[in-house]
């Protein structure tokens, strides 16, 4: 019943967001846009940028679950494009309404957790350095990171295919290439 109340919180939390600024959303306009108390949200989140970034988290998750292994990780990064790319208004609002440092180390942090699971499967049984494999997972998030948020500050205009392919260019091999030293 969590999953779903948090769920709930958060499409209240996003149809709030079509119609007024983020800055102008209360507490109390979410759970009574989805129809539970203060207290119920009070119990999930603590504030609503811990929501905003629970929603943040748990979206990306799920729109690139199936794709963060090393075969494949362009394709749940395109995935991660597209669900921008698809809640274009959404995603500038919550841009604009983030400091962009805390936002980075937002990203950041999800990035780097889906790194280090397609570092995992494509390193398999061999056994790599912690530090080595956390410095790249670091590297790496920063650049696919760094790359979403001036695609999103630039408007959004170039495709995501195009964003894909050059991010691709830069990334191929990095994991490899740590994996082999």
């Amino acid at each position: 019943m969590s999953a779903l109340t948090k769920k709930a919180l958060l499409i209240a939390f996003g149809e709030l967001l079509e119609e007024k600024p983020f800055n102008k959303i209360t507490i109390t306009d979410i759970t009574a846009k989805c129809g539970l108390n203060r207290m119920t949200f009070y119990y999930h989140f603590d504030n609503i940028y811990e929501l905003m970034i629970w929603g943040l988290e748990t979206q990306m998750r799920e729109v690139s679950r199936d794709y963060i292994n090393y075969e494949n990780w362009k394709t749940g990064y395109l995935r991660v494009f597209y669900f921008a790319l698809d809640r274009k208004s959404y995603i500038k609002k919550i841009f604009q309404t983030l400091e962009q440092e805390h936002l980075e180390h937002y990203l950041n942090k999800i990035a780097e957790r889906m790194v280090l699971s397609v570092i995992e499967d494509k390193s398999g049984d061999q056994s790599l350095n912690e530090d080595d494999k956390l410095f790249t997972a670091q590297i790496c998030a920063y650049v696919l990171v760094g790359v979403l948020m001036s695609w999103v500050s630039r408007g959004m205009k170039e495709t995501p295919e195009l964003m894909i392919e050059r991010t691709g260019r830069l990334l191929d091999g990095t994991i490899e290439k740590t994996i082999r030293e």
